[in-house]
């Protein structure tokens, strides 16, 4: 299956092992038309259930119009212990990281970590290193706050890909 992006088509193929358990997904960071999690587990045949975890509003309400039959929880994921108690075979945080302070990321991702089932994969996404952005679409949230890089990954203990998509991305891969 070609995917219209080259790291959505590096997260399909670090999936296909996955795919027949893969019946609960958490999507942190919900981007409409369709979104780069929903592209790759429909590519996949998969059908599961998804939760959305999206801390701007409009994009909370973009994404419930779009898929009325998601879950989608509006909240901050730096809190998301307090925003989900639920477990997920499959959590995916797509181009997220570099919008937390370094000084955060690390315990945000352990705490998504803890929302994993045994066995259940996680799926980060990020530019490799700094890449600068700010406020789109009104959204003060969208601004990039660290630049996450292929060796922060691999310190606390994902495998990390460098695709060239320009420019550099990474998707971190990590089964618990």
């Amino acid at each position: 299956m070609k995917l219209p992006q080259l790291h959505e088509q590096k997260m399909y193929e670090l999936l296909i092992p996955h795919k027949e358990h893969i019946k609960k997904v958490l999507n942190i960071g919900f981007v409409n038309l369709p979104d780069a999690s929903v592209r790759v587990i429909n590519a996949l045949g998969i059908n599961s259930e998804f939760t959305h975890l999206e801390i701007f509003e409009t994009n909370f309400n973009s994404g419930k119009k779009q898929y009325p039959h998601h879950n989608f929880v509006l909240g901050d994921v730096r809190n998301i212990k307090n925003l989900l108690k639920d477990k997920f075979d499959l959590i995916v945080w797509w181009h997220g990281p570099e919008h937390i302070y370094e000084h955060e990321l690390i315990s945000t991702i352990a705490a998504i970590e803890t929302l994993s089932n045994e066995n259940g994969v996680i799926i980060l996404g990020s530019p490799n290193g700094w890449q600068e952005q700010y406020g789109l679409d009104g959204n003060i949230h969208n601004d990039h706050v660290s630049g996450p890089d292929s060796d922060f990954y691999q310190n606390i203990g994902y495998e990390s890909h460098v695709v060239n998509v320009p420019p550099l991305a990474i998707v971190a891969y990590k089964v618990i």
